[in-house]
């Protein structure tokens, strides 16, 4: 949220209308609607995960709709800005996707992009236990540099490129916890081998741990800004 408040507006961001693009169960709706005040619309096609947001991530000032990154249940120049986390390698057309994001914007407007990329994953601690995701990844994940080629095609300037390192987990124990329940969609691309070994791997570096120390990963943040 620190990131994404350093490029709105100071003033104002309670009459801010939101797109969560892709968001899943919610994890970024109410954040983005408490921490600026605005309007959030969540898209998500999954029926379950929209379910689930609206049982869990309710808020009054957020509504989640059925929709696809492709077709946009938004009328043109309606958003203020649009926030995407973890989402864009599952976009059918990310061309197209780009070009509906460009429609529904304000001129000026601002497209946020949380997400990991090709050859980009060193950063990510879990990697190191589960060796056969990470080479899932690297062959699914977007590339950087095509990925901002596709935008700035779409009408879009670059505006800021970083990594935010943030808090994964508070230990390895915890981290443990986390992923024995298989919650990783690279799971279900790995076989049963791969998964029981990574998680003993991990477990055995979580007993191991004899002071627990936050897990903390960088995800790459991309900023652009809707031409006019």
């Amino acid at each position: 949220m620190e990131a994404v408040r350093e490029f709105l507006p100071d003033e104002r961001t309670d009459r801010l209308t939101i797109l969560d693009l892709g968001c899943g169960t919610g994890r970024f709706s109410v954040p983005l609607a408490e921490h600026f005040g605005a309007r959030v619309i969540g898209v998500e096609p999954s029926d379950e995960m929209r379910q689930k947001a609206e049982a869990n991530a309710a808020h009054p000032r957020v509504t989640y709709l059925k929709g696809y990154a492709e077709e946009i249940p938004r009328e043109d120049g309606s958003c203020d800005a649009v926030f995407m986390s973890q989402v864009i390698h599952h976009f059918e057309d990310v061309a197209h996707a780009c070009l509906e994001l460009h429609r529904v914007l304000k001129p000026e407007a601002t497209v946020f992009v949380r997400n990991c990329f090709r050859g980009r994953l060193d950063a990510i601690p879990w990697y190191g236990f589960f060796p056969a995701a990470k080479e899932i990844d690297n062959r699914r994940l977007p590339d950087l540099d095509e990925l901002m080629r596709t935008f700035v095609s779409a009408g879009f300037e670059r505006i800021a490129f970083r990594a935010v390192v943030q808090e994964l987990d508070p230990s390895l124990h915890a981290l443990y916890e986390r992923l024995k329940l298989r919650s990783l969609s690279a799971f279900e691309l790995m076989t049963e081998k791969q998964i029981t070994d990574g998680l003993e791997a991990l477990r055995n570096a979580a007993l191991a741990e004899t002071e627990p120390k936050p897990v903390t990963e960088a995800i790459d943040f991309l900023v652009f800004r809707r031409e006019n």
